[in-house]
């Protein structure tokens, strides 16, 4: 992950995947492990979670 507002360095890590064959397959490993966390219910979950926690609910 990178500061998205630091152009330089989100270039720098754009590179580096192009670059690096073991990195880019191990962010896409990642990606797809953390897209199967992430369903509708689950988001919705812990948007009410916060909300709650702040005691706006």
């Amino acid at each position: 992950q990178f500061d998205f507002w630091d152009i330089d360095k989100a270039a720098g890590c754009i590179l580096n995947l192009l670059d690096d064959s073991i990195l880019r397959n191990k962010v896409v490993e990642d990606a797809s492990d953390n897209l199967n966390t992430i369903t509708w219910d689950s988001s919705a979950q812990k948007v009410m979670n916060a909300y709650s926690s702040n005691h706006f609910v």
